[in-house]
């Protein structure tokens, strides 16, 4: 093993020679050379060198032979050549103009690509939705193999032999020993239903990321304050409920099984679900996080309206100026991923009960397609007893959905959140501590934990009528006795009406 890691990271005249017969040779026949070994990683798809002169961002392409469309930008260059980051970017978006519906822009190159040299390549591709693949000559991270672009010419010397000669290709044989991971890598990176999907992942887990930590964007998204990690806000985990969504997760019996999040108005339903998303970012795919009204406007629930709105947002996330005909091939190619590579989309569906008039059965029945079903996993979140009662806790559907119930704060929970805040349960009046479990009610409860009033007659009703009261007292900068501010209501609400 330590000969092996020597031979790929140090000295190695095998690999020297084979870099010099790369750099030798004339652009065509490297232009040729990286074709067809790019044919061999994809299955023998078909790959077509351009012709010389304006090239259109690229120098070979599939030209959407057997549903791929790949653009190939060869760089003969020695160590000493530095590429022009700003000329890279202008490829990549040149090849996105000619082709809308391009996979992924591959950079072969016979020299290392430095960092500062891809970045904006990198940046290009994610703003236009695409993936920039380089093979060059970078020498593997973890030392394990040899670089990528070796890597090829050792598995195919044959390939290597054709376009380069006798000399090259035993050069390149005496390398397929120590190849290491890199061809399987560059396969996988490369599958259609592949390609591309860790930055998409990124974007969607940086979304998600925003809802969490912004009121702004939570509002803006979802309708509703649920960033619990804005700073300041104090929110704790919900031990049960995360354990549960894990396990609902982690289960093989429940791939096929939505989940459900529900409980009483105010628990903090959707709190749980996004802090349990939010912690398990390295095990989800894709999320999205859609708000259900989304389906009472734009949406209906067949497979093409959830392949559309999987589409439609994707392209928010990205921020593209892609068309929506690129987004819904994106989608179908990444539908097209092996059930056993698990899930492509985590689709977090938030307040079904909002929305009662559209058909939630139906959808959950459409999820279980075979283009959709194990490659979509869904969770809900709604009121229990809309989930209970009104959709019958989806009877219909089979498997049956996993129901995850939120409560009130229990002991453990309640002393908890008291301790973020300061306090202790000794320290808040005993009337006030049935409403301070309910977690929305909280931080209401805390504001006014000294008022005589509340502690008389602590419903919700009196808890947002002082509320209000103590609002307007701190917008005006004047006291107001409790009918003063009962006669500001009225006329309010008489204004409202009129």
């Amino acid at each position: 093993m330590a000969s092996k890691k020597s031979a790929a990271t140090a000295s190695n005249p095998p690999l020297d020679f084979l870099k010099s017969e790369l750099e030798t040779h004339h652009d065509s026949v490297f232009e040729h050379l990286s074709a067809h070994l790019v044919s061999r990683l994809l299955g023998d798809v078909a790959i077509t060198v351009s012709k010389s002169g304006y090239q259109v961002g690229a120098d070979a392409g599939t030209a959407g032979l057997r549903g791929r469309r790949l653009r190939i930008e060869c760089k003969r260059y020695q160590e000493s050549t530095g590429l022009r980051s700003r000329d890279l970017a202008g490829e990549v978006a040149e090849s996105v103009d000619d082709d809308e519906l391009l996979e992924a822009w591959v950079l072969m190159a016979t020299k290392k690509v430095k960092e500062n040299e891809r970045k904006l390549a990198l940046r290009q591709g994610q703003k236009n939705g695409i993936a920039v693949i380089v093979i060059d000559w970078t020498p593997p991270a973890r030392g394990a193999g040899i670089c990528a672009l070796a890597a090829l010419c050792a598995t195919w010397p044959d390939v290597v032999e054709q376009h380069l000669g006798k000399k090259a290709a035993a050069a390149a044989r005496a390398l397929t020993p120590i190849v290491g991971p890199a061809v399987d890598n560059l396969r996988k990176d490369l599958e259609i239903w592949n390609i591309g999907y860790k930055s998409l992942r990124e974007a969607s887990h940086t979304h998600l990321k925003s809802i969490w930590e912004s009121r702004r964007q939570s509002r803006a998204y979802l309708g509703q304050d649920a960033a619990g990690g804005e700073p300041g806000v104090h929110l704790i985990s919900r031990r049960g409920p995360l354990q549960d969504l894990t396990s609902w997760w982690n289960d093989p019996s429940k791939l096929e099984s939505p989940a459900a999040v529900t409980g009483l108005e105010g628990v903090g339903k959707t709190w749980a679900a996004l802090d349990w998303a939010r912690q398990s970012g390295d095990e989800l795919p894709i999320v999205l996080v859609v708000p259900s009204g989304a389906f009472a406007k734009d949406y209906d629930v067949t497979v093409g309206g959830i392949q559309e709105l999987l589409a439609n947002t994707l392209k928010g996330h990205t921020k593209s100026d892609l068309t929506d005909r690129y987004w819904r091939t994106r989608v179908t190619r990444l539908l097209s991923r092996p059930v056993t590579e698990g899930p492509a989309f985590f689709l977090f569906l938030d307040g079904l009960n909002q929305h009662p008039h559209i058909n939630w059965t139906g959808l959950a029945q459409t999820l279980q397609a075979d283009v959709l079903l194990g490659r979509v996993r869904l969770l809900m979140t709604c009121r229990q007893s809309y989930f209970q009662q009104d959709l019958r806790r989806f009877s219909q559907i089979d498997p049956r959905p996993v129901e995850i119930p939120v409560h009130v704060y229990d002991d453990t929970e309640f002393e908890d959140v008291l301790r973020l805040h300061g306090m202790s349960k000794d320290q808040l009046h005993e009337s006030l501590r049935q409403l301070a479990r309910i977690p929305r009610l909280f931080p209401l409860v805390y504001r006014l934990k000294d008022n005589d009033a509340l502690k008389s007659d602590a419903t919700v009703h009196r808890l947002l009528f002082e509320y209000g009261r103590d609002v307007l007292e701190q917008h005006e900068r004047s006291a107001f006795t409790p009918d003063q501010w009962a006669q500001w209501l009225a006329d309010r609400a008489r204004h409202h009406r009129a």
